[in-house]
């Protein structure tokens, strides 16, 4: 008898990895520039914070929370509590 492992869902995707490594490449870039030339250089004075803020809060929360909608059929007929109505029943209205 052969046990079959269960299919189980990916929680990250490619992209997720994609901004992941943008996401240590900016902070990788971001501290050698910081650590280089002068203290008052443009460099390390401009650039390098501009990158780790980026890294820090962009790109790695983008790979944290960005997930792709794989059933792009999300109607409310299947979500009844989705459904609004303007107006109350037929019977409810005040008189």
């Amino acid at each position: 008898m052969v046990i079959k492992p269960k299919e189980t869902e990916k929680i990250y995707s490619k992209i997720n990895l994609v901004f992941l490594g943008c996401g240590i490449l900016s902070l990788i870039l971001g501290y050698i520039l910081l650590g280089m030339g002068p203290v008052d250089g443009p460099k390390s004075w401009t650039l390098a914070p501009i990158l780790l803020v980026i890294g820090y809060v962009i790109f790695i929360p983008l790979a944290l929370i960005f997930k792709i909608n794989k059933n792009p059929d999300n109607s409310a007929a299947l979500h009844p509590s989705a459904v609004s109505s303007s107006s109350p029943p037929k019977g409810d209205r005040p008189r």
